[in-house]
């Protein structure tokens, strides 16, 4: 969260091409418990349009464990020396504020970083994911590090997964959980334990990994999204470049031709819609007839005077109204024959009651209602209300 934002403010100084040249844990400021701030401009410069750097002249104190080589051997500063040092403030917050370098001077970090090609070690708390972004940060030349305006979208991409516990969880050197506790996972390359902060306590340590639920195997925002209008995923961008694979940005020709198409799966929606109306028919039918008298029996026509019939009615009880869940009351015929388990109804309206619901047939007679097709007829494009059970 804090990394988020603090990226988020230096693209902004990026975009009004201020150099801070003293990015560190030190002028991060706390607002809340969930807010930070950049501080300490004193070191910071503006660039003109007509150079991407600026070159110190004066001999002026700079903070060397956090800057990048170029600034120690020629004295220059830019956005990427900016970058260096956003790496080494996210190294700074995985260590709670180690210094980095410690006890080296100038020279001698020069040497390590530009000669040895050497770089801080990952934070034994930090995620992988998180270290990477470190690395790049860090990377020899400077137009080879990424900008903030990139660095924002990468760190918030690589957000550790959270999940929860299930249990209660006290072994002795192990990280404590209550259940129900969020805990952030840190490192989980061991299947069966992994490493996490509890966010109730803060605490940071070790917990098996079969006390959690919820877990994503992976976070959101790593896993691009199937092309609109397919179900086929047939590429996969990654933040990370050996994690790519595939095209991410368009449909290949060869998986056009695949199974599973739209107009298959629609077409299978509407099989499956219209054998469930056709075995909808049948079972009223079982319900409303004698037994031994299992034929169809052709559609009534409603009376001129008679009201449409409503979708769906909740009866009140024998011999009460039926109120519509559309607003309307529609009267049940006295002359409609009920079985002996007072569960069916065939009324003179046309409507079919099934167990409390009414299912509607032959609406096409009136305006406003849905087509339905004739009992024994099969469609493919079935679209009437199968009801509420």
């Amino acid at each position: 969260l804090f990394a988020v934002q603090i990226s988020k403010g230096m693209a902004y100084l990026e975009s009004r091409r201020f150099v801070h040249r003293d990015l560190a844990a030190r002028n991060v400021l706390l607002a809340s418990r969930e807010l930070v701030k950049i501080g300490d401009f004193g070191l910071m410069r503006a660039l003109d349009s007509k150079t991407d750097h600026y070159v110190m002249t004066a001999h002026r104190r700079i903070p060397f464990a956090w800057c990048a080589p170029e600034s120690l051997k020629a004295g220059t500063f830019s956005h990427s020396s900016d970058v260096w040092m956003f790496g080494v403030t996210l190294w700074e917050m995985f260590t709670y504020c180690q210094e980095p370098w410690l006890g080296m001077s100038g020279r001698q970090i020069l040497l390590k970083t530009d000669r040895d090609g050497e770089r801080l070690e990952r934070p034994k708390d930090c995620p992988q994911e998180l270290s990477s972004i470190m690395r790049q940060c860090w990377a020899p030349q400077p137009q080879d590090r990424p900008t903030f305006a990139a660095l924002t979208n990468l760190v918030n991409e690589a957000q550790p997964i959270e999940v929860r516990a299930i249990q209660e969880y006290n072994e002795p050197g192990k990280l404590q959980l209550q259940a129900n506790d969020l805990i952030t996972v840190i490192d989980r390359s061991d299947g069966s334990e992994w490493r996490g902060q509890n966010q109730h306590t803060l605490a940071v340590g070790s917990f098996p990994a079969a006390l959690v639920t919820g877990l994503a195997l992976q976070p959101p925002g790593l896993i691009s999204r199937p092309l609109r209008n397919s179900l086929v995923h047939t590429g996969h961008g990654d933040i990370f470049a050996n994690r790519n694979w595939g095209f991410p940005d368009r449909l290949d020709e060869n998986y056009k031709r695949a199974p599973g198409s739209r107009k298959e799966i629609q077409s299978s929606k509407l099989h499956m819609m219209s054998g469930m109306s056709r075995s909808l028919e049948s079972l009223v039918d079982i319900h409303s007839k004698p037994p031994g008298k299992l034929n169809h029996t052709p559609h009534r026509k409603p009376p001129a005077d008679s009201r449409a019939p409503c979708l769906c009615s909740d009866w009140s009880g024998p011999g009460g109204s039926a109120r519509s869940h559309t607003g309307g009351v529609s009267r049940r015929p006295e002359n409609s024959q009920r079985g002996s388990n007072e569960s069916s109804a065939v009324p003179e309206d046309g409507a079919l009651v099934l167990h409390g619901s009414t299912f509607t047939r032959g609406l096409s007679a009136h305006p406003g209602s849905l087509p339905v097709e004739p009992a024994g007829r099969e469609s493919l494009h079935d679209e009437r209300p199968t009801g509420v059970l």
